[in-house]
């Protein structure tokens, strides 16, 4: 009982990690207020999760923005890609309603396919481009098989956004006290989540030697892939 209230014991520990999250999380709903750099927002938030997941954040603040300046142009364009794919997909859905018949059911089917796909994009493509340096079209693609590779934890991970997003939404009362959630620490929270599962897959796909290493700062890192050369950025 006595080591719980020590400088570096888990009471502190725990307290600095919490301090750690807010203060992220504010910096990460400051940058997504224009909505154009959420996707560069995110990736400064999963670059940060995953070095506070290996225990090598740093300075937390600092970290963020390097990623977040780093990958802005390729984050961007990634996050008006999905801007635009969620745009056709809420299209869809209204329109679905004034149909009827085997047709409806056929396009009620692939339009939750669809929203799966987007979910997929929206939990690894923004990690993985603050991990490892690949063109937009390779690093959409490898997230997509990536979590096709890794079929269980892909799963979990979209519950869990799900279940926060149900939950959000319930109802009126669940959404005001969301909101305070969200804005506190609920993005980081769930990044920081996600960074547990993400890290380990991550680093199957580093070399042994570099896995081996711990150093200060992520080195980038590139995912091969057969059209390594025939995709422009």
């Amino acid at each position: 009982m006595k080591g719980l209230f020590r400088m570096e014991g888990p009471l502190f520990d725990g307290l600095s990690r919490m301090a750690d999250l807010i203060i992220i999380n504010l910096i990460f709903v400051v940058c997504c207020i224009p909505v154009v750099t959420a996707g560069a927002a995110l990736t400064g938030l999963s670059y940060v999760m995953l070095k506070i997941k290996d225990e090598e954040e740093g300075y937390v603040i600092k970290s963020y923005f390097k990623s977040f300046k780093q990958n802005f142009r390729q984050a961007t364009v990634i996050w008006l890609l999905m801007l635009a794919f969620a745009f056709v997909l809420y299209i869809d859905f209204r329109m679905l309603s004034l149909l009827g018949g085997l047709f409806h059911n056929v396009m009620w089917v692939l339009l939750f396919f669809a929203v799966f796909i987007w979910a997929i994009l929206l939990i690894y493509v923004f990690p993985l481009l603050s991990r490892f340096d690949n063109t937009i079209r390779q690093t959409m693609t490898n997230a997509l098989l990536i979590a096709l590779a890794n079929a269980p934890q892909t799963l979990l991970l979209i519950f869990i956004l799900g279940a926060a997003v149900v939950i959000t939404f319930f109802n009126y009362t669940t959404i005001i006290y969301s909101f305070m959630f969200w804005f506190l620490i609920g993005f980081a929270l769930i990044a920081w989540i996600n960074a547990f599962f993400l890290s380990r897959i991550f680093r199957k796909l580093m070399p042994a030697e570099e896995v081996e290493e711990t150093a200060e700062e992520y080195e980038v890192n590139t995912i091969e892939t057969p059209d390594a050369n025939s995709d422009t950025e």
